[in-house]
């Protein structure tokens, strides 16, 4: 009997704590709801008189110049990689040369 009373308080403790809990989700989702229409029609919004396209075709600029600086960025990394290991190489054979008294 004392068991029973044990599972019935658990089992309405579990019940209003999803109760509670679909209360605050919806809430959340409410004021959420409230906050996505604000941005997009104060500031995702485009102005009138802009033309989209003419943007369009900036960012396709833009995304070229992006590729080409990431061209010359990998190039500058592969030429450091390289003058790394050479760094490396150099600083090996010397220690091997210093440990077997070679000059």
């Amino acid at each position: 009997m004392i068991g029973s009373v044990g599972d019935e308080k658990a089992q309405a403790l579990d019940k209003g704590t999803k109760s509670i809990h679909k209360l605050i989700n919806a809430a959340k989702a409410k004021g959420f709801g409230c906050w996505e229409m604000q941005c997009l029609k104060q500031v995702f919004a485009v102005p009138e008189g802009i033309s989209l396209s003419e943007y369009n075709n900036s960012s396709k600029n833009l995304s070229i110049e992006v590729e080409l600086s990431d061209m010359e960025l990998d190039s500058e990394l592969e030429s450091l990689r390289k003058e790394l290991a050479a760094v490396k190489y150099q600083f090996i054979a010397r220690s091997i040369r210093g440990k077997f008294g070679m000059l």
